[in-house]
């Protein structure tokens, strides 16, 4: 309609998705529509049967297409359209900004032209060594040890910046006012731990005794209430708690103060006289037992347990974010989240240069003259910065039509800094909203359950929930042991249904600890009822966290039920890729005998050490190059998983089928690294580079879309 009856040029209209395959799935089915649409004009013209259309495309038909002449010039537009789909923009958000950017770079002559890298990793990983050789393995191991006790360690330093780096509004301040990055860490973290201890002993010795004392007054009024569980505090305790500790602060007065790793493992510190129990006792009873008396003395202690460690967090972020910073610009690298900051309206840019300044000031001028309307899918994953970017270029009604598609109970990306709430606002200001409620995918048995499911909303959420309507037909399944669309397993053993409503229920862990061994026997029982009907591939099983997947996974392989977990990540980093590896890397040199030795004497060939030595006089090692040498040959032709097929049918492997996950692995790998051959016209030894890239977790500059 927009390209007919509006005449407008595909490249004035803007089409944005979250995701490089949803902006491609997009980009498919505009062309299926427009060649559908081209089709039903030539036979509507001609008074001859339609091909099979939907009642939207026919209405469309019937009130434009009202004679020859019209027919033939919304002909001319939609073939238009067609030809030039290919400099369209229907691409992701981040490819949107950084082809905005290069653009407006290009026609203002200006000198920007950076690598858009999809994640920071490996100079994550390389600052965060740095800092942990230059800050970290400085300080004293007495101190270390207590700082490692905490949550502080390198990995999740790395994680931490990786979440800094995705999130667009992440906005990190330090609360240390006496941290200088400029300085020596350690230094810094000795001066914090003396002024901390010097203030927690001389409370002690002031209110030390009474905050024991009101510990008592407090299990005693709990009591009282009929409140049986008072831990950790007792209204009669064996123990004099107040001596204990005391006696062991007289003891460190007399030499020096305790490291950093004797106050982190002085229990009663850190499991009785740390104010989080007290505070737990106020929120689990309602009650506030908060005394403005014992208050500093409470405060003390929970910082000298945990507050060095606090710090020594934000001195190493603080740090490590700089210096991601400035290493960046210096290799002229920008992420995803800045290219969305670099055009984020809401934002002063303090730093910028004068050309960087016009350069963003004419951006906004020539996207409001550069598209018309912004198509915005997968609404419900935008954040709050990537709002403000779509409100400034397309907010105008008068000139612009943005037409904004989500659905709450799709979001899924929330550590990117999608927000519920700015799909709430944006649906506030909306002059008009229109519901997609005719779902085409699944059958009507299954959506009737499934608003029964949803009959009451998003109830964490707040959300309604409209009920959708089956648009597809019917097809019923005929399988034993399955008679509705939608089943629920009830964990509750069948001889405890009866006692029910009093049993307690288990812990979540306890809970997804069963869950694997329910899957593999429910599995099991239906591939066994249905041996004709179903095979493993008509099976799907979703979850959600990774360690999951590969719980289920290894309690299929336990059973000789073969998977796959489709997860690039956990592909890569499996065993798998890693053979993977060894086996290209045979391809790429038939020679190098320690690659032919090491995939021997993998879990793919299986041979001993004795065999191995055999071989290299009975020829079995030069066969294995023979066969080698011909896959180089043969790589052009079948690609890897040809290789792959074609080794594994004439070597002997042993046991492999008995293990039938790892092969499974070993395919998957390698039909993943098959697309990168097709799409990137990769040889064998790019093959084996991009291979190991991915196993070691290095990024590298990706196209827009």
């Amino acid at each position: 309609r927009l390209l007919t009856e509006k005449e407008y040029s595909i490249n004035e209209i803007l089409v944005v998705s979250f995701t490089e395959a949803t902006a491609s799935e997009i980009k498919s089915k505009i062309i299926e529509r427009l060649i559908l649409a081209l089709k039903t004009i030539e036979v509507f013209s001609i008074n001859i049967k339609s091909p099979e259309i939907d009642i939207v495309l026919k209405e469309w038909v019937e009130l434009n297409i009202t004679s020859k002449e019209v027919g033939e010039y919304i002909t001319s537009l939609l073939l238009q359209a067609l030809e030039r789909i290919d400099t369209a923009d229907i691409t992701t958000i981040h490819g949107f900004c950084s082809k905005t950017l290069r653009r407006d770079a290009i026609e203002n002559r200006f000198n920007l032209n950076p690598t858009i890298e999809k994640s920071s990793y490996s100079i994550i990983n390389e600052i965060v060594e740095e800092y942990w050789k230059k800050e970290i393995l400085e300080i004293e191991i007495s101190e270390l040890k207590g700082i490692l006790n905490t949550n502080f360690n390198r990995k999740n330093l790395i994680q931490v910046l990786e979440l800094m780096e995705n999130d667009v509004n992440n906005i990190f301040k330090i609360t240390f006012n006496e941290i200088n990055i400029e300085k020596s860490l350690s230094k810094q973290l000795y001066s914090q731990i003396d002024k901390l201890w010097f203030e927690f002993i001389t409370l002690w010795e002031e209110r030390g005794k009474d905050l024991e004392e009101y510990f008592v007054k407090i299990a005693n009024h709990l009591k009282s209430l009929g409140i049986s569980d008072t831990k950790p505090y007792s209204s009669k305790p064996k123990k004099d708690r107040y001596k204990l500790l005391n006696d062991w602060i007289e003891e460190h007065k007399k030499t020096v103060r305790p490291s950093y790793f004797q106050i982190r493992s002085q229990n009663l510190i850190g499991k009785y006289y740390h104010p989080k129990f007290l505070n737990q006792l106020n929120i689990k009873n309602k009650i506030n037992f908060n005394s403005n008396e014992i208050q500093p003395l409470l405060e003390i202690i929970g910082e000298l347990s945990d507050s060095p460690s606090e710090f020594v967090w934000e001195h190493a972020i603080s740090w490590t974010y700089r210096e991601l910073k400035k290493r960046k610009y210096k290799k002229g690298i920008i992420s995803y989240s800045d290219l969305l900051k670099s055009l984020d309206p809401g934002k002063k840019h303090t730093n910028k240069t004068i050309e960087e300044t016009n350069l963003n000031d004419s951006i906004y001028k020539n996207l409001k003259s550069r598209y018309k309307v912004a198509l915005v899918d997968e609404f419900q994953d935008t954040d709050p910065l990537q709002l403000r970017l779509l409100e400034k270029a397309f907010g105008d009604k008068e000139k612009h039509l943005l037409l904004m598609i989500g659905d709450p109970k799709q979001a899924i990306y929330s550590f990117r800094g999608g927000s519920i709430d700015t799909y709430m606002k944006a649906r506030e200001k909306a002059d008009q909203i229109d519901f997609m409620n005719t779902n085409y995918r699944s059958t009507k048995s299954l959506i009737l359950i499934l608003n029964k499911l949803f009959n009451k909303g998003l109830i964490r959420s707040k959300l309604p929930a409209q009920s959708l309507k089956p648009g597809s037909s019917e097809i019923q399944l005929n399988l034993n042991g399955i008679k509705e669309p939608l089943k629920i397993l009830n964990l509750i053993e069948p001889n405890q249904k009866e006692i029910k409503a009093i049993t307690k229920l288990e812990s979540k862990s306890k809970i997804e600890e069963k869950i694997p061994k329910v899957i593999a026997s429910y599995l099991i029982k239906l591939l066994n009822d249905n041996p004709k009907d179903i095979s493993l591939s008509d099976i799907c099983i979703l979850v959600n966290r990774h360690d999951q997947a590969k719980s289920i996974h290894a309690s299929l392989s336990k059973v000789n039920i073969p998977s796959q977990l489709v997860s690039n990540e956990d592909v890569f980093a499996g065993k798998g890729a890693q053979i993977l590896q060894i086996f290209i890397n045979c391809i790429v040199n038939p020679f190098n005998t320690q690659a032919l030795a090491l995939l021997a004497c993998s879990e793919l060939v299986q041979w001993g050490k004795e065999k191995l030595n055999k071989s290299k006089y009975n020829g079995d090692f030069d066969s294995l190059s023979s066969k080698f040498q011909e896959l180089s040959k043969l790589f052009p032709i079948i690609g890897l998983s040809g290789c792959l097929s074609n080794f594994l049918e004439e070597t002997s492997i042993a046991d492999l089928s008995q293990r039938g996950n790892l092969l499974s692995d070993l395919y998957q790998t390698s039909q993943l690294v098959d697309e990168q051959i097709y799409k990137q016209e990769f040889n064998i030894l790019k093959t084996s580079q991009w291979l190991s890239r991915q196993r070691h977790q290095i990024n590298e500059p990706i196209p827009d879309e």
